[in-house]
């Protein structure tokens, strides 16, 4: 029988001990900046990458997106190619934009 998510425990992945810690106890332990934690204007500008992370993001995330959901396309194509003769060209056309 399923629970509703009104019967089940208060954050039941803290430890006893720190479920029932206010607000403010968890804020003092945050850190705010100021001017002597970051330089002026340092903030604003963008860090050049080198070429080769360039390229690899230009390239290497399009490859690893097609290689994810390539294998799920084999069969539909195949099945495409042997049922449906007028979708020969548009498989061709596919296969041709992918590989190049």
């Amino acid at each position: 029988m399923l629970s509703s998510a009104s019967s089940l425990p208060p954050l039941p992945y803290l430890p006893p001990q720190m479920q029932n810690t206010p607000a403010t106890q968890w804020l003092s332990r945050c850190e705010t900046t100021t001017s002597k934690t970051f330089p002026p204007n340092s903030l604003n500008t963008v860090d050049s990458i080198p070429f080769d992370v360039e390229l690899e993001r230009i390239i290497g995330i399009h490859i690893y997106m097609i290689g994810n959901v390539f294998p799920f396309l084999i069969l539909p194509f195949i099945l495409l190619y042997t049922l449906l003769p007028s979708s020969h060209i548009v498989i061709q056309c596919i296969v041709v934009y992918v590989l190049h």
